[in-house]
């Protein structure tokens, strides 16, 4: 099956190549250990295929979606992937790229749109989501912090928004080693709602919503007296997506907050919402 994905890609025939990807995925959700043998080889080749810049998008994510596969399969085969040297760091480095080339910020029509739902940046943030479940938090954790360091300090914009958006698609799997770096974690993110950019102070906002969904009650308790001033300067941002998406992660904020520090900041936020409301009409 290989060979004749090697000889399709060879031909540059990409619909044939597809397809043979299509097949070897359904073989990997059924019979995960048929690779084992030659673990090193497809995985290797899959990686190669993912990080082609020459290939069509669709071929890069079917590839992605095999590995994906494969690491989902533990149950069937466990430590298989393990197998593999450096796994962990390859993997989520080549979806960070693919997420670096996934970020947009489009003149959309309309300013209450979102520029982060288009299918393929779904994909790639459902696939940081599977991964993070699948391989734990104490796995994918370290390395996602050494990488997304790395992607923050980088001058465009399009690195650091990938790095937020993989922070906030990693939490739920990786919540425990979050939480004991919390302090890392949200400093990373907090830093970054001042960045020039709207799209990389939206995709903070962004990290700082699931933060709130899934680091709770820790994340609320601990940095709210970080977290609450940083949302409420963000209302007044110039660009409308990320003004709506601050008034989301407020509101969140305050569903799954406690009385005991919401009081603090209870009376400041609804002033703040009404001051928006009223500029938003006006």
């Amino acid at each position: 099956m290989m060979d004749m994905l090697n000889k399709a890609l060879e031909e540059n025939c990409e619909a044939s190549a597809q397809s043979e990807l299509e097949i070897l995925i359904e073989l990997a959700k059924n019979e995960p250990s048929f690779f084992r043998m030659q673990l090193v080889v497809v995985v290797g080749s899959m990686f190669d295929i993912a990080e082609c810049e020459s290939y069509e998008k669709k071929m890069r994510h079917l590839a992605v979606e095999f590995v994906m596969t494969l690491v989902e399969a533990r149950e069937k085969t466990p430590g298989m992937i393990k197998k593999y040297p450096l796994f962990t760091e390859k993997y989520f480095a080549i979806l960070l790229n693919l997420l670096e080339h996934e970020v947009c910020y489009p003149l959309l029509p309309d300013h209450y749109d979102r520029w982060d739902s288009n299918d393929d940046l779904v994909f790639l943030k459902k696939c940081l989501w599977r991964l993070s479940h699948a391989l734990g938090g104490k796995t994918v954790g370290p390395v996602a912090f050494e990488q997304v360091r790395a992607y923050l300090a980088d001058d465009s914009w399009q690195k650091p928004c990938a790095a937020l958006y993989a922070l906030a698609y990693i939490v739920k799997g990786c919540s425990e080693v979050m939480i004991k770096n919390m302090n890392l974690v949200v400093t990373m993110v907090l830093d970054c709602m001042g960045h020039p950019h709207p799209g990389v102070r939206f995709a903070s906002l962004e990290a700082i919503h699931e933060f709130l969904r899934f680091m709770r009650p820790h994340f609320q308790e601990q940095c709210h007296h970080q977290v609450v001033p940083a949302l409420t300067k963000a209302m007044d941002d110039d660009s409308v997506q990320v003004q709506v998406s601050v008034i989301r992660t407020v509101w969140k904020f305050l569903l799954v907050g406690t009385p005991e520090y919401l009081t603090l900041y209870i009376h400041g936020l609804h002033n703040k919402l009404l001051q928006l409301s009223s500029h938003t009409v006006a």
